[in-house]
């Protein structure tokens, strides 16, 4: 999901920003009309791959150990 928060200052968009920290920030928009920052809940393709590649690690640690628990070792 897209959220869309409209600041008009750096006091507010430094608040919007904290108050949204559970969000990614992928677009802060200075136009004429207004200032917005874009965020989004959905996480960028490389925290999914950083994510996969960290759950891999752990499942193979603890293969590593019940093979080298059966081992005696």
């Amino acid at each position: 999901m897209i959220y869309k928060f409209e600041y008009s200052d750096e006091i507010n968009r430094t608040a919007i920003i904290l108050a949204n920290k559970n969000k990614i920030l992928v677009e802060d928009h200075n136009l004429i009309v207004g200032n917005f920052l874009i965020f989004s809940d959905v996480k960028s393709v490389a925290d999914g791959v950083k994510e996969v590649n960290d759950n891999i690690m752990v499942v193979m640690n603890g293969l590593t150990d019940i093979y080298m628990a059966q081992l005696g070792l």
